[in-house]
């Protein structure tokens, strides 16, 4: 059972740096939450995101680089879809650091169903957010709406691996769009055909999360908000 759902503005809860490359109509776009949530949410933010049928390397990939980043306070943000966008979560919430997890559907309920626990365990302990108001029917575009709310709420997006096609690289574009960088996972992705117009629209590969961290923003207060499963 949801408790009360309070809402926030999209610009509100990106706070200055986010908000300036939104439209009007972005920046007021309504986002339902459980709780009342820090104003700006704490920064700096990073998404993770990656193919849902992920890899053994790609998991591996995922796990560590957001725990990584988790440990230097920064918040691991994704969408709470099975493959990378699970681990990313799950490894946040393990190295006791903070996770944000921006979902397609509404808040009262859980796509995809194994997830509920964890989606519980975010909404209540940490921070997750929706655009969609309860008992909103759960439909195709939603996660594209999704993917691009997710690169609007966050500072920085790293590809951990992707499909030709997917949701993943609709980010990647949405994440480009808004100027933000977006790092693409070098030892999954280097020959993978998407990951050349990726670099033309200026993505960058990495290999080791040291080289993301020294460029994100300065760390602010996460108001205590941690737990683990």
């Amino acid at each position: 059972m949801i408790p009360e759902i309070y809402h926030s503005t999209l610009a509100d809860l990106a706070g200055p740096k986010n908000t300036k490359p939104l439209s009007d109509k972005d920046k007021t776009k309504k986002l339902y939450h459980t709780r009342q949530l820090p104003i700006p949410l704490p920064s700096p933010r990073v998404a993770i995101v990656g193919s849902r049928k992920a890899s053994p390397k790609g998991t591996e990939a995922a796990y560590q680089i957001s725990q990584y980043l988790a440990e230097h306070h920064i918040l691991v943000a994704s969408g709470l879809a099975e493959g990378i966008d699970t681990t990313a979560h799950k490894a946040a919430i393990e190295a006791k650091g903070q996770t944000l997890a921006v979902l397609a559907t509404p808040l009262d309920q859980t796509y995809p169903q194994k997830n509920y626990g964890l989606q519980q365990v975010i909404i209540q302990n940490h921070l997750a957010v929706s655009q969609f108001p309860p008992n909103t029917p759960i439909r195709p575009e939603n996660f594209l709406l999704r993917n691009q709310t997710l690169a609007q709420l966050t500072h920085t997006s790293i590809i951990i691996e992707a499909q030709p096609q997917s949701g993943t690289l609709n980010h990647a574009r949405h994440t480009l769009k808004l100027n933000h960088p977006l790092y693409i996972y070098q030892p999954l992705n280097q020959n993978q055909p998407w990951t050349k117009p990726l670099l033309a629209a200026g993505a960058t590969l990495f290999e080791d999360p040291k080289e993301i961290l020294e460029k994100l923003p300065r760390n602010t207060t996460t108001n205590g908000l941690t737990s683990s499963l």
